[in-house]
């Protein structure tokens, strides 16, 4: 388990696909604000074929919350990467530095000193799971659905070398983006004006980068 405070969240979507048909990858800008004002903007590397998986419902036993069984087909991500803002401060830019793997959960612990809160929105383990439409099965009128339930985690890279593990995915209570531990926060979605490069992700980089200074609250 892996257990952390938790800023999170985004989501919006441009997707291109590099490479030969038998190594070709996708690449998908997930970018979105925080409740509390931070944002992300994050390049998911996924393949180009999307799988269809069933998981079991999960119950968080300490904080009493249980997320349900489902079905979602996506792409699978292999790779995460771009940018976390404090307070949509560009000059506050953090790297987002690793994937973790499928089947992690970032949950508060109430036995850590000091005590941390529950958390208080549900949420599966990871599956590393995206689909720009919405990969719930059968379909879910009013979902946001590009995560699942449990949908990713990834590494930020902190100021002074050290690493914090972030989980997003779609609240099975309001059927939004969320995510925790911590004080578990609501994700708005903002919409993506320009495409990805279309010359890979050294490119994607480079342009996110360039988003640093013109980014506005």
């Amino acid at each position: 388990m892996f257990i952390k405070r938790l800023i999170v969240i985004a989501s919006t979507s441009a997707a291109l696909l590099i490479g030969s048909s038998a190594h070709a990858s996708l690449f998908f800008n997930f970018d979105g604000v925080i409740e509390d004002g931070d944002r992300f903007n994050a390049v998911f590397e996924t393949k180009d074929n999307l799988i269809t998986q069933d998981y079991m419902a999960h119950t968080n036993v300490a904080a009493g919350l249980s997320s349900p069984a489902y079905t979602f087909t996506g792409y699978e991500i292999i790779r995460a990467s771009g940018f976390w803002f404090e307070h949509n401060d560009p000059d506050t830019a953090l790297d987002i530095v690793d994937l973790l793997p499928v089947s992690s959960i970032i949950e508060n612990d109430p036995r850590n000193n000091p005590a941390e809160p529950l958390d208080d929105i549900a949420h599966a383990p990871t599956d590393n799971l995206f689909n720009p439409n919405s990969g719930f099965l059968p379909a879910i009128s009013g979902i946001a659905g590009k995560l699942s339930y449990g949908g990713v985690a990834f590494l930020v890279e902190l100021p002074d070398g050290s690493t914090e593990s972030y989980q997003l995915f779609t609240n099975p209570v309001t059927r939004g983006y969320a995510g925790c531990p911590g004080s578990c926060q609501i994700v708005t979605e903002v919409p993506t004006p320009n495409p990805l490069p279309l010359l890979g992700l050294g490119l994607a980089l480079v342009w996110l980068r360039s988003k640093r200074r013109t980014i506005t609250g």
